[in-house]
């Protein structure tokens, strides 16, 4: 069975071995089991490319949502140091 790891730098392919609810297993280049879990702060496991494409563009968007957030406090802090 095939998954997709969804990284920061795009979007891998990979032959699942075994799978539970929080673990995945899959073979490496070598030919070696490795375990990983389904979410961390680096990847995250899909079924399909469309959902690894799909979490990739939403957290990306929640990035810009988080930056615009602080820019936007950062004007306001700007302001009120202006009218001293």
């Amino acid at each position: 069975m095939k998954k997709y790891r969804a990284k920061w730098n795009g979007i891998e392919e990979l032959e699942i071995v075994k799978e539970t609810e929080k673990q995945i297993v899959y073979k490496s280049e070598r030919g070696a089991d490795i375990m990983e879990a389904k979410i961390s702060e680096w990847a995250s496991w899909h079924n399909t490319f469309e959902e690894a494409r799909e979490y990739l563009i939403q957290k990306e968007m929640n990035n810009i949502e988080q930056l615009l957030s602080r820019i936007k406090r950062h004007n306001e802090t700007i302001d009120k140091i202006k009218s001293f």
